[in-house]
């Protein structure tokens, strides 16, 4: 199953991927982590939890460029909870994060009916009940459920600083702000060492510092507290 083939979207079928049984999904996910590629059905699945969770917090519909905004951070952030994410790099566009994948998925999940476009701005993005459905049966993977806790604490920290969005994302995400031309491939751990490459990562293990050798924050103390950071990089008060 490849990114290019529409034949992809017959994938979600319940009968033949997600109910009853996920073992073959697990399976899958099981190997695969930094530098393997990760199947179709586990972005797209990402996707429709981090749609659902911006409804719980109020943030739908979500602005196409803040989907991608907040897919970087999930990718880049995923090491805090050492869940396996499907990218590890990101094109440097213009003004805000761009992924093709992520593009390619999200187009492809209107087209199956599990997100909609609003009525009245057709950029702006939610999750249908159609999805909310499937992501019930994709419960069943114990993979998934973690994968989607830290999903929902990053709506959350999101959630929490209103001025968020694509461009301050850009302005301020330790990965996307590096020095770079527009069409760059800023690489975090597709082929890189995401221990070296990762700077968002990187910063949230350097948060420990204030506490002077008294051990370390939470995974969700981490993704709350760059969420911090990011709404006050941005301003240039970090």
């Amino acid at each position: 199953m490849t990114d290019n083939d529409d034949s992809d979207v017959e994938a979600w079928n319940h009968d033949q991927v997600l109910a009853p049984s996920v073992t073959a999904y697990d399976r899958v996910l099981a190997g695969a982590y930094a530098r393997q590629n990760l199947p179709p059905l586990y972005r797209r699945t990402w996707l429709l939890a981090l749609l659902a969770h911006c409804d719980a917090y109020g943030l739908t519909p979500v602005p196409g460029d803040f989907v991608h905004g907040i897919a970087l951070l999930a990718s880049t952030l995923s090491d805090v909870y050492e869940v396996p994410a499907p990218d590890r790099f990101v094109l440097k566009s213009a003004d805000t994060p761009f992924f093709p994948g992520v593009q390619w998925d999200l187009d492809r999940l209107r087209v199956a009916g599990l997100i909609e476009a609003n009525g009245q701005d057709r950029d702006r993005l939610f999750c249908t009940s159609r999805g909310r459905e499937l992501l019930q049966l994709a419960h069943a993977s114990p993979l998934f459920r973690a994968a989607e806790e830290f999903l929902k604490e990053l709506v959350a920290a999101v959630a929490g600083f209103p001025d968020l969005n694509a461009a301050t994302i850009a302005r301020a995400d330790a990965v996307y702000s590096a020095p770079g031309p527009t069409g760059k491939v800023l690489d975090y751990g597709e082929w890189d060492d995401p221990d070296r490459s990762n700077f968002t990562y990187r910063t949230t293990l350097a948060f420990d510092s204030v506490l002077e050798g008294k051990g370390g924050f939470a995974p969700r103390d981490r993704l709350h507290l760059y969420a911090r950071y990011l709404g006050r990089a941005h301003l240039g008060a970090a």
